[in-house]
């Protein structure tokens, strides 16, 4: 789980601020910090945290993501 919540902050990073004004629930300053936290280990990591984060706020983040990809493709001719 620890890769995927660093992949996540790491997209969280590449999106324009457009697309991340589309999903204003989803917090991408701490997604993205929080990777970096994992990437590079500040402190130790602390695993209490990262499933805190994996139960509360990936979820809401796939359902954005999950509304936002289908927002896109219904605006597509």
């Amino acid at each position: 789980m620890v890769r995927h919540l660093e992949i996540i902050g790491e997209a969280a990073k590449h999106l324009s601020k457009d697309v991340q004004a589309m999903m204003p629930k989803v917090e991408w300053s701490k997604t993205a910090a929080f990777r970096d936290v994992i990437a590079h280990g500040y402190f130790k990591l602390n695993f209490h945290s990262i499933w805190d984060v994996t139960r509360n706020n990936v979820p809401d983040i796939s359902k954005s993501v999950k509304k936002l990809l289908t927002q896109l493709r219904n605006d597509q001719p």
